[in-house]
Protein backbone atom coordinates (compact mmCIF):
# COMPACT_ATOMS: atom_id res chain seq x y z
CA UNK A 1 0.00 0.00 0.00
CA UNK A 2 1.57 3.25 -1.08
CA UNK A 3 -0.11 6.85 -1.20
CA UNK A 4 -0.60 9.02 -4.22
CA UNK A 5 -0.72 12.87 -4.71
CA UNK A 6 -3.25 13.85 -6.56
CA UNK A 7 -5.39 17.25 -7.18
CA UNK A 8 -8.57 17.73 -5.35
CA UNK A 9 -8.00 14.74 -2.82
CA UNK A 10 -6.28 15.02 0.49
CA UNK A 11 -5.20 10.85 0.39
CA UNK A 12 -5.17 8.61 -2.70
CA UNK A 13 -3.86 4.95 -1.46
CA UNK A 14 -3.00 2.36 -3.86
CA UNK A 15 -3.75 -0.97 -2.32
CA UNK A 16 -2.00 -4.03 -3.89
CA UNK A 17 -4.65 -6.71 -2.55
CA UNK A 18 -6.72 -8.12 -5.06
CA UNK A 19 -10.21 -7.77 -2.84
CA UNK A 20 -12.37 -4.80 -3.60
CA UNK A 21 -13.17 -5.69 0.52
CA UNK A 22 -9.89 -5.04 1.46
CA UNK A 23 -9.53 -1.42 -0.13
CA UNK A 24 -13.54 -0.28 0.86
CA UNK A 25 -12.29 -1.24 4.57
CA UNK A 26 -9.14 0.24 4.26
CA UNK A 27 -11.19 3.47 2.75
CA UNK A 28 -13.45 3.65 5.44
CA UNK A 29 -10.85 2.85 8.08
CA UNK A 30 -9.12 6.13 6.84
CA UNK A 31 -11.73 8.54 5.98
CA UNK A 32 -11.87 11.81 7.93
CA UNK A 33 -14.95 13.68 6.06
CA UNK A 34 -18.75 13.61 7.05
CA UNK A 35 -19.67 11.42 3.84
CA UNK A 36 -18.49 8.44 2.43
CA UNK A 37 -19.08 8.00 -1.45
CA UNK A 38 -18.33 4.16 -2.62
CA UNK A 39 -17.87 3.68 -6.13
CA UNK A 40 -15.86 1.05 -8.50
CA UNK A 41 -11.78 1.95 -9.78
CA UNK A 42 -14.12 1.60 -13.15
CA UNK A 43 -16.47 4.20 -12.61
CA UNK A 44 -17.14 7.82 -12.69
CA UNK A 45 -19.84 9.88 -11.27
CA UNK A 46 -21.32 12.55 -13.43
CA UNK A 47 -20.72 16.38 -12.51
CA UNK A 48 -23.90 16.45 -10.10
CA UNK A 49 -23.46 13.47 -8.14
CA UNK A 50 -22.46 14.73 -4.89
CA UNK A 51 -24.34 17.81 -5.17
CA UNK A 52 -27.62 15.49 -5.50
CA UNK A 53 -26.41 13.06 -2.92
CA UNK A 54 -25.55 16.16 -0.48
CA UNK A 55 -29.05 17.36 -1.65
CA UNK A 56 -30.68 14.10 -0.33
CA UNK A 57 -29.23 13.61 3.09
CA UNK A 58 -30.29 17.52 3.46
CA UNK A 59 -33.81 16.34 3.02
CA UNK A 60 -33.59 13.64 5.77
CA UNK A 61 -32.51 10.42 4.26
CA UNK A 62 -29.49 8.76 5.10
CA UNK A 63 -28.66 6.50 2.21
CA UNK A 64 -28.23 7.35 -1.15
CA UNK A 65 -28.51 5.04 -4.44
CA UNK A 66 -26.85 6.31 -7.84
CA UNK A 67 -28.05 4.70 -11.03
CA UNK A 68 -25.81 3.11 -13.11
CA UNK A 69 -25.24 3.35 -16.57
CA UNK A 70 -22.14 1.31 -19.11
CA UNK A 71 -19.77 3.71 -21.41
CA UNK A 72 -20.09 3.28 -25.34
CA UNK A 73 -20.03 -0.86 -25.75
CA UNK A 74 -16.80 -1.28 -28.46
CA UNK A 75 -17.81 -4.73 -29.80
CA UNK A 76 -21.18 -6.76 -30.35
CA UNK A 77 -20.89 -9.22 -27.40
CA UNK A 78 -19.37 -5.91 -25.23
CA UNK A 79 -23.03 -4.69 -26.28
CA UNK A 80 -24.96 -7.85 -25.28
CA UNK A 81 -23.00 -7.73 -22.10
CA UNK A 82 -23.56 -4.66 -21.60
CA UNK A 83 -27.22 -5.17 -21.82
CA UNK A 84 -27.32 -8.10 -19.49
CA UNK A 85 -25.35 -5.94 -16.36
CA UNK A 86 -28.03 -2.91 -17.00
CA UNK A 87 -30.89 -5.08 -16.97
CA UNK A 88 -29.21 -6.69 -13.55
CA UNK A 89 -28.80 -3.18 -12.54
CA UNK A 90 -32.31 -2.09 -12.66
CA UNK A 91 -33.96 -4.92 -11.98
CA UNK A 92 -32.42 -6.39 -8.64
CA UNK A 93 -28.32 -5.20 -7.66
CA UNK A 94 -28.97 -1.75 -7.03
CA UNK A 95 -27.24 -0.75 -3.52
CA UNK A 96 -26.44 2.50 -1.79
CA UNK A 97 -23.39 4.24 -2.86
CA UNK A 98 -23.48 7.25 -0.81
CA UNK A 99 -23.58 7.56 3.48
CA UNK A 100 -23.05 9.49 6.99
CA UNK A 101 -19.73 8.08 7.60
CA UNK A 102 -20.85 7.34 10.93
CA UNK A 103 -23.62 5.33 9.66
CA UNK A 104 -20.64 3.15 7.53
CA UNK A 105 -18.01 3.77 9.97
CA UNK A 106 -18.86 0.62 12.39
CA UNK A 107 -18.95 -2.09 9.31
CA UNK A 108 -16.63 -4.10 7.56
CA UNK A 109 -16.85 -5.46 4.29
CA UNK A 110 -16.28 -9.43 3.98
CA UNK A 111 -13.17 -10.31 1.78
CA UNK A 112 -14.52 -13.59 0.61
CA UNK A 113 -17.42 -11.69 -1.13
CA UNK A 114 -14.97 -10.88 -3.83
CA UNK A 115 -16.96 -9.97 -7.01
CA UNK A 116 -19.92 -10.22 -4.97
CA UNK A 117 -21.92 -7.84 -3.16
CA UNK A 118 -21.81 -8.22 0.64
CA UNK A 119 -25.49 -8.48 1.21
CA UNK A 120 -25.14 -8.93 5.12
CA UNK A 121 -23.47 -5.97 5.67
CA UNK A 122 -25.62 -3.82 3.51
CA UNK A 123 -28.60 -5.46 5.22
CA UNK A 124 -27.41 -4.13 8.64
CA UNK A 125 -26.66 -0.16 6.65
CA UNK A 126 -30.23 -0.94 5.50
CA UNK A 127 -31.42 -1.18 9.18
CA UNK A 128 -29.59 1.31 10.31
CA UNK A 129 -30.28 4.17 7.89
CA UNK A 130 -33.83 3.08 6.38
CA UNK A 131 -34.71 3.00 2.85
CA UNK A 132 -32.10 4.71 0.60
CA UNK A 133 -33.35 7.42 -2.39
CA UNK A 134 -32.40 7.77 -5.69
CA UNK A 135 -30.76 10.45 -7.26
CA UNK A 136 -31.24 11.19 -11.08
CA UNK A 137 -27.37 11.81 -11.63
CA UNK A 138 -25.66 9.12 -12.97
CA UNK A 139 -22.47 6.45 -12.63
CA UNK A 140 -20.55 5.67 -15.74
CA UNK A 141 -19.38 2.12 -15.72
CA UNK A 142 -16.45 1.67 -17.92
CA UNK A 143 -16.24 -1.84 -17.02
CA UNK A 144 -13.81 -3.63 -19.92
CA UNK A 145 -15.08 -6.45 -21.71
CA UNK A 146 -13.45 -9.89 -22.74
CA UNK A 147 -14.58 -13.17 -22.34
CA UNK A 148 -11.78 -14.87 -20.25
CA UNK A 149 -12.04 -11.79 -17.80
CA UNK A 150 -15.75 -12.14 -17.60
CA UNK A 151 -15.12 -15.52 -17.49
CA UNK A 152 -12.92 -15.52 -14.28
CA UNK A 153 -15.17 -12.75 -12.67
CA UNK A 154 -18.10 -15.02 -12.84
CA UNK A 155 -15.79 -17.89 -11.45
CA UNK A 156 -14.77 -15.89 -8.55
CA UNK A 157 -17.81 -14.71 -7.70
CA UNK A 158 -19.88 -18.20 -7.54
CA UNK A 159 -17.14 -19.34 -5.36
CA UNK A 160 -18.27 -16.05 -2.79
CA UNK A 161 -21.54 -17.06 -3.13
CA UNK A 162 -21.15 -20.40 -2.00
CA UNK A 163 -19.44 -18.83 0.99
CA UNK A 164 -22.63 -16.80 1.73
CA UNK A 165 -24.53 -20.44 1.83
CA UNK A 166 -22.48 -21.35 4.66
CA UNK A 167 -23.87 -18.14 6.55
CA UNK A 168 -27.20 -18.45 8.87
CA UNK A 169 -30.38 -17.60 6.76
CA UNK A 170 -28.34 -16.32 4.08
CA UNK A 171 -29.40 -16.52 0.46
CA UNK A 172 -27.41 -15.78 -2.61
CA UNK A 173 -28.20 -13.16 -4.80
CA UNK A 174 -31.39 -13.63 -6.80
CA UNK A 175 -30.76 -14.23 -11.11
CA UNK A 176 -33.27 -13.22 -13.37
CA UNK A 177 -34.80 -15.50 -15.15
CA UNK A 178 -33.83 -16.54 -18.77
CA UNK A 179 -37.47 -15.71 -20.18
CA UNK A 180 -37.30 -12.26 -18.77
CA UNK A 181 -33.72 -11.43 -20.23
CA UNK A 182 -34.34 -12.95 -23.57
CA UNK A 183 -37.99 -10.98 -22.90
CA UNK A 184 -36.63 -8.21 -23.19
CA UNK A 185 -33.19 -8.25 -25.22
CA UNK A 186 -33.34 -6.86 -28.98
CA UNK A 187 -33.71 -9.49 -31.48
CA UNK A 188 -30.49 -8.65 -32.93
CA UNK A 189 -28.66 -8.87 -29.57
CA UNK A 190 -29.97 -12.71 -28.65
CA UNK A 191 -27.75 -14.60 -30.10
CA UNK A 192 -25.06 -12.67 -28.08
CA UNK A 193 -27.02 -12.77 -25.19
CA UNK A 194 -27.55 -16.96 -25.25
CA UNK A 195 -23.75 -17.08 -25.74
CA UNK A 196 -22.63 -14.97 -23.09
CA UNK A 197 -25.18 -16.51 -20.48
CA UNK A 198 -24.28 -19.97 -22.13
CA UNK A 199 -20.64 -19.44 -20.88
CA UNK A 200 -21.58 -17.89 -17.57
CA UNK A 201 -23.48 -21.04 -16.60
CA UNK A 202 -20.86 -23.56 -17.72
CA UNK A 203 -18.02 -20.78 -16.01
CA UNK A 204 -20.15 -21.99 -12.61
CA UNK A 205 -20.37 -25.17 -12.85
CA UNK A 206 -16.78 -26.25 -13.72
Amino acid sequence: MKSKPLPNFTKILECRDIKQATKKNLAIDIAIGDYILIIDSDQEAEPEVIEQCLQKVNEGYNAVTIPEVFQKPKSYLQECYYFIRTLYAQSIEGIPRFFRREDLLPEKFNPDYHYAEDPELWERVRVRTGESVVIKSRLVHKEKFSLYYNLKKVRIATEAQAKMKKNAQQETPKRLSLGRILGEAPARMIPGVMLILLLRMLARRF
